[in-house]
This record gives structure tokens, sequence and C-alpha cells, in this order.
């Protein structure tokens, strides 16, 4: 364990000295050129996951105007700090332009390049939170207006920061922390790929409403494929309203909202004794309705389900996991016909109205295994990337000053 102050918890080897403070504005240079030219460059934003990014490509339209002429016109290599907060991120983003070589940003964002400083340290050391010190000293509550931070440019280069006087640290740091980030990138391609694939199985797996037959089936099965209305062959059956009181911090039964879904931080319970078909045990399938909606087969233990949340009990003509991927093709159908929003409602009464194509059992099997193996590699493959976020997370926490 060193005794030495300035210096960060893990250390590559063979490095020893302290790290110096430094102003941002002595490592760093302020850009304050104008596309004056009217150049007819990409407007930009910034996004905390994806960087500086064209508006296009981000909003699916341009916000800025036709003439630019009055924004920041910047470089492949330079940076821009964005002062409007968000969740996760209460002080603002900084980026480095890495996608373009040049583009056009409102004069709102601050624009700099780094100059005796390793570029891709500065990268890492903005996407750890160690600079949220020195920002928040010139930044307080009091001083946001309208989701901007009220930061000056000539306060933001006075922000102090820690680095190694040695170039071939900082170069290391930096490299390092880039290839965690491109192991990310990786894995969160191969995510999108799986669901890609997905959609495209959904899409041909299944027949449409004017064919009795999908477009690819396994060999073996040639007979069409019957249609029912879906509340004939499966009964949806209604979460129970609670009123606020009724939820407690603690309780027998875990209270199944539609958050629960994504996020294990916020439980309430009960200890209402209900019919038992209000409650849900691990391995059913349960469909949420409102805002975030879709199916869901529930792995935990046993639950009472909230209002927003349909059990949906299957008749002997289905399988379960066949039953999952109708709901699925359903959903991203409905998808399609809303521009990709998620906050849909859809009600009891045009679910059971739905007209579906079922197949004989044995087919039914083997296009739920097939779908289950590949929800199980999506699952395993948006797992990596949580734990390589995870360790990216712990290493920008330890690896700066």
């Amino acid at each position: 364990m060193t005794n030495k102050k300035n210096v960060p918890e893990i250390r590559f080897e063979g490095f020893s000295g302290e790290w110096v403070e430094k102003k941002l504005g002595e490592v760093a240079k302020r850009i304050i050129r104008k596309n004056k030219n009217n150049e007819p460059l990409p407007p930009l934003t910034i996004s905390a996951q994806y960087g500086l990014i064209s508006q296009q490509t981000f909003f699916d339209k341009q916000i800025a105007s036709k003439d630019t002429t009055g924004y920041f016109l910047i470089k492949k290599g330079e940076f821009a700090y964005n002062k409007s907060y968000s969740h996760g991120y209460p002080w603002g983003t900084i980026k480095r332009l890495d996608k373009y070589n040049k583009g056009v940003l409102s004069t709102l964002y601050i624009v700099f390049k780094a100059t005796n400083i390793s570029s891709q340290f500065l990268i890492a050391y903005y996407d750890s939170n160690c600079w949220y010190r020195e920002v928040s000293k010139i930044a307080t509550e009091g001083a946001r207006n309208h989701g901007l931070l009220n930061i000056s440019p000539l306060d933001f280069f006075d922000t102090k920061l820690y680095l190694s006087i040695e170039d071939s640290e900082q170069a290391k740091i930096g490299s390092f922390l880039s290839n965690i980030d491109n192991l990310l990138t990786t894995s969160k391609q191969k995510t999108e790929k799986l669901k890609s694939l997905k959609k495209a199985l959904l899409q041909k797996m299944f027949p449409s409403e004017k064919q009795s037959t999908p477009d690819i089936r396994f060999e073996g099965f040639i007979d069409e494929w019957n249609k029912y209305r879906l509340g004939d062959v499966v009964n949806f059956i209604n979460g129970r309203a609670y009123k606020q009181h009724e939820l407690l911090d603690n309780g027998k039964y875990p209270v199944l909202r539609v958050g629960n879904f994504y996020t294990n931080e916020k439980w309430y319970y009960s200890d209402l004794e209900l019919p038992e078909k209000n409650y849900a045990d691990n391995g059913d399938l349960l469909y949420t309705w409102s805002a975030s909606f879709g199916p869901h087969i529930w792995k935990g233990k046993k639950v009472i389900f909230h209002y927003h949340i349909w059990k949906v009990e299957l008749s002997e003509k289905l399988k379960l996991n066949f039953t999952l991927q109708i709901l699925e093709a359903d959903k991203s159908q409905l998808l399609n016909n809303t521009n990709g929003s998620t906050m849909i409602h859809v009600t009891k009464a045009e679910m059971e109205n739905k007209i579906i194509s079922i197949p004989s059992i044995p087919e039914q099997t083997r296009i739920g295994q097939l779908f289950a193996k590949i929800d199980e590699l999506i699952a395993m493959s948006e797992h990596k990337s949580q734990k390589i976020e995870e360790l990216k997370k712990a290493l920008l926490q330890k690896m700066f000053v």
C-alpha cells in the first residue's frame, strides 16, 4: 500500500511517481471556430451512449436550421461538453468526435482539443466521474436553467484534474480502457444481431393473416395451421388493483409491477390472501399491457401480479414457449404500426379478438425450443455486456485520481 497521496488505486507496473494537478486550460485549448462558410456539415448532438452523433441519426430529423454559420465547427479528435444534465449524468457529458471528420455544434457547447495531455487518456477521464467534483463546485443546484448547467467556458477551463507526468502511462491507460470499450461495442453488436435474427425468424416462421403455412418450417411438417380466436385458446386473468396503503415495505408476498420486470430496485409487498388465480409462480406466462407492453415468462418466486399485468392461462391446444413467441410476433407487429413506441396500451378485448394460427403440438414444441435457445443466447450476450460495463465502471473509479 503506497503512502503517496496523488496516485490511483490501480496502476500499471513500472509507474510509481505521484500524479500532478493541472488546470484543464493548461492541457487543452478552447475551440471557437465557426462554420463561417456554411459548409454542408452534419449538425451534431451528444449522446451519453453514442458520443457525438448527427442529429439526423439520433433524432431521425435535423433540429438545427439550414444556416449553420453561427455554429461551432468541430473537427475529428476534438472534444465537446454538453452542459445539459440528464438521468445518470448530473453534470452533463463530454465526448470526443470520432465518427465524422467534421461537424457543427450549437454554441451552447464548449469545444476544446487536447494539447499537453493524451487525447485517449482524456476520453477515459471524462468517462469517469472524477471530473464531477470540480464541475460541481462551479455549478450548484441553483445555477441550473431549463436543464442547462450555468457553467462559463472560463470556469470550465479553470477546473483541475490529476494526470501522470509520464506520457507513456497516460497512453497506456487510454489504450487499455479503449480496448474495453471496443470489447463492449462488439458484445452489444452481437446482441443486436441476435435480436435482428429473432425478428426475422418471427416474421418467417409464423404465417401472415392470408397464409395457412409459414415461409420457413422445420422438415417433416406439412399440415396447414389452424386459425383460432386468441380468447378461445387462452384466458387472460386480470391483476389486482392496489390502493397505496395496501402496498407494504415488507410482507408475505411480493407485488409484481411492470417496472419489476426490468429492475429489482423497488418492491412492494402484501399480506392479503387472495384466490390462487391472482398469484404468479415461476414459469407462468404474464403479459404487461400498459406503457411498456409485451409477454414475459416469470422467473422468480410466488408473487401477486399488479393491475397492469395479465396472467395468461393456456388451453391444451398451446405450448408455453410457442405461445410466448406468438405474443412476441404480435408485439413486433404492433411496434411496426406505431413507429417503434413502446408506450402502448392494449385492451383485453383487443387481445382476445386477435386471430392466431396454431400448428400441431410437435411443431409448436420445435418452434418453441428454437426461440428459447435464441432468447437464451440474447440473455447471455446482454449479461456479458453488463459485466463488461460493470468492469469498466470499477476501473474508471480506481485508475484516476
